[in-house]
């Protein structure tokens, strides 16, 4: 009795010890990714949306010397928002933001890039509107930047 006790407590400990040394590969398919894009509204001093009440455009270029994209306002929830992408721009380097015929601004992100199991993640680190840093002050991936008239 003893004996069969003992052989059963070895083997509960080897099938113990083998299923937590495997390592399982997490199931991509059942996590949504984290957003790959942040969101600027551009509002005057009164923090007022200047997108879709001044500046009424269906698209907005986004550019230097060397990148041109067209980014629109997002596709969902606030309209007012215009949509960035991080793949879409380089990290630190400064775009031109049209807003019309006559006015452009000047945006320039600092951004980090996490690789993650399933998806990488972007994190806005700084922010340049105009050449003035933007507060940080972020909901759910959205800044609002103040446009001095």
């Amino acid at each position: 009795m003893f004996y069969a006790k003992k052989i059963l407590l070895i083997f509960l400990l080897l099938a113990t010890a083998i299923g937590c040394t495997k390592e399982t590969e997490p199931d991509c398919t059942s996590v949504l990714p984290p957003p790959n894009s942040f969101e600027i509204d551009i509002v005057d001093t009164n923090g007022n949306s200047l997108i879709g009440n001044i500046y009424t455009q269906n698209t907005f270029r986004l550019y230097n010397s060397s990148f041109e994209k067209w980014i629109q306002p997002t596709p969902y929830g606030a309209s007012n928002c215009l949509q960035v992408f991080f793949p879409d721009i380089e990290n630190e380097v400064e775009y031109y933001i049209e807003l019309d015929a006559m006015d452009s601004d000047t945006l320039q992100v600092n951004f980090s890039k996490t690789t993650g199991e399933c998806f990488d993640r972007y994190t806005v680190n700084e922010m340049k509107y105009n050449g003035q840093n933007v507060a940080m002050v972020s909901s759910g991936g959205k800044f609002s930047l103040i446009k001095q008239q």
